[in-house]
This record gives structure tokens, sequence and C-alpha cells, in this order.
């Protein structure tokens, strides 16, 4: 028995080592797999990495683009704005009218003209337009560098401002001596936010002040009963630096004026644009046939600065008898 089971054993080795090995063919399928695995690994990381950036700029928000294909940072390299803050270059004019367009919605450029005065010089003529506010003429040299060599500020003819001409003179002959047309637009900018501003206010005062008085500035209440207060408002007051306010026995004057802190030296660069303001106060009463002058300048400011220039104003209204 233990001879026939020794050759069966024998018999079942030789038969094994008589069969066709597989073992190469295994290690190869078992490589190409590990390889294939790796590489499903490494797409799957590379779409997961796309998918969290996707999900990022999605949160992010979208910025309406105001010009075509605008980079702003190209743009200043472009131009050399950083170190030339004043120069308004001839290169791509229509391009950089647009900039200013978009810094300045409320501003209006038109009728543009350049001219090629020489190889080393050019002009460039444009009409600034502030709709309902005011219009100039501006005529400018600069040369191949790109440096304004001349600026010429006009005030147009057909104006709303009347008040403060002299100040808007006084900014434009500034700017000129500075040759500097980037800060008269900035300025004349800031000007009109505040002019726009005070409008808004003296017209709201006279809708609900006017039948409260005898007369509001040169508008007396019982001629005009029924008109429309608002459009009456804004026809008296859209070009005053005061409102003039008339009880019986009282006068309350609110003057709301503005100016530009420029230097007579225009080489003193401390003025940077902004157009500043300020209000002043005066109430004259008649007491027993005496005529009486109070400042509330003090009182004015005070109420504005806590309760807002509207409600200010009106507190110190609603005070007189």
């Amino acid at each position: 028995m233990s001879v026939f089971g020794q050759d069966s054993v024998l018999s079942k080795e030789s038969d094994a080592e008589n069969q066709p090995s597989n073992e190469f063919e295994n290690d190869d399928w078992d490589s190409s797999e590990e390889e294939e695995y790796k590489e499903l690994c490494l797409r799957k990381e590379e779409l997961m990495r796309l998918k969290a950036e996707l999900r990022e700029n999605l949160k992010k928000p979208k910025l309406v683009e105001r010009t075509r294909n605008f980079k702003l940072d190209t743009y200043l390299q472009h131009c050399q704005l950083l170190q030339n803050y004043s120069h308004l270059p001839s290169l791509d004019i229509n391009q950089r009218l647009e900039l200013v367009k978009m810094f300045y919605p409320k501003m209006v450029i038109r009728d543009v003209i350049l001219k090629k005065q020489s190889p080393s010089y050019c002009t460039l003529v444009f009409t600034l337009i502030f709709p309902q506010v005011i219009k100039f003429k501006v005529d400018l040299t600069f040369d191949s560098g790109e440096v304004i060599r001349s600026l010429k500020i006009t005030m147009g003819q057909n104006i709303f401002v009347n008040s403060e001409c002299k100040e808007i003179t006084e900014l434009a002959i500034y700017c000129r001596k500075r040759a500097d047309i980037s800060l008269f637009m900035f300025s004349m900018n800031s000007f009109v936010d505040l002019f726009r501003e005070r409008t808004a206010l003296w017209v709201d005062l006279f809708v609900s002040y006017f039948h409260k008085s005898i007369r509001i500035n040169s508008m007396v209440s019982k001629e005009h009963q029924n008109d429309n207060l608002r459009l009456l408002g804004y026809s008296v007051l859209k070009n005053s630096r005061t409102f003039d306010f008339i009880l019986p026995t009282q006068e309350l004057i609110i003057n709301y004026g503005f100016y530009f802190p420029v230097h007579p030296n225009y080489c003193d660069i401390s003025f940077v644009g902004d157009c500043n303001s300020f209000l002043t106060c005066v109430l004259y009463t008649e007491d027993k046939g005496k005529d009486k002058i109070l400042d509330l300048t003090s009182t004015l400011n005070g109420l504005v600065k806590v309760e807002g220039l509207y409600n200010g104003c009106c507190r110190l209204l609603n005070s007189l008898k």
C-alpha cells in the first residue's frame, strides 16, 4: 500500500510539472490592471479638483463688463496712468473715453476731435457735459510722450448753475495752470453731486412748507394754491444757494454753499479735488417794532449732524412761530 501510495504522489507531482505554467501570465495581467487603476485614480483626482474649482468660481460674484474685453491692470500699465495721473494720452482714445464714462457715469463727453499738429504735438478738443447742470469746451495739447503741455477750459453759454460760477471759474484757472484735466473732471463730478443734493433738499422743503409760509424765495404761497409744488419749487430753487422762508414776523434764511479749497499758488498740490460745502443760517424777527438778527448757524449744523440734512432743517423750521 505504501509503495502504491508513494507512486501515486510521485505521479501527481509529475503531472503538475507537465502542466503549462501560468505564473508569468498572471503577473502580467495583475500589473496591467494596477496601472489602469492608478490612471483612473489620477483622473478621478483631477476631476474632483476641477469640480471644487468650479464651485469656488460659482460662489464669486460676477462683475458686469462695462467695456468689451477690458482689463484694467493691462490698461493702466499701458497708459502709465499710475505715473502720469493727469495725462489724457493719444493712443486708443475711444477706449480711454469709455474708461472715463465708467468712472463718471453722470458726465458726458461729446464732439471729440483729435488733431495731429506735428510729429511731436497733438490737440484734443471735446465738450464736457454735466446734463441739466453745466457744460465746458476743453482744448488740450500734449506731446509725443503723452504729457499735457497746455489746457484751456471754457464754460458753456447754456448753463443752469449761476450760484457758483465764481468758484467754478477759480477751479478752471487752477487746473489750467496745473495742466490737469483729470483733477478738473473729478472736482466737477464732486460739485455736481452736491449741487443735485442741494436742489433735492430745497424742493423737498418747498413741498413741505410752502403753504405754511407767506413766501419762499420769490414765490408767494397764496398765488399758487393749486400748482404742482414740486415743479414750482424746482423752477425757483434749482440755482439758489439760499432757502428763504418768510412768516408774518419772522424770516429764516438757510445758506448752503460750495467751494473748492484751491490754493492761489497752483504749485501747491494739497488740493485733491473734493468739493466742500458749508451751511449758515440767520433768523430775522420783528418784536415790538424792532428788528432782531439771530445767528443760528451752530444750531442748524448741530441738528444736521444729529438728524441729517432734511430732518435737521425741518426741526428748525418747525420751531418758528
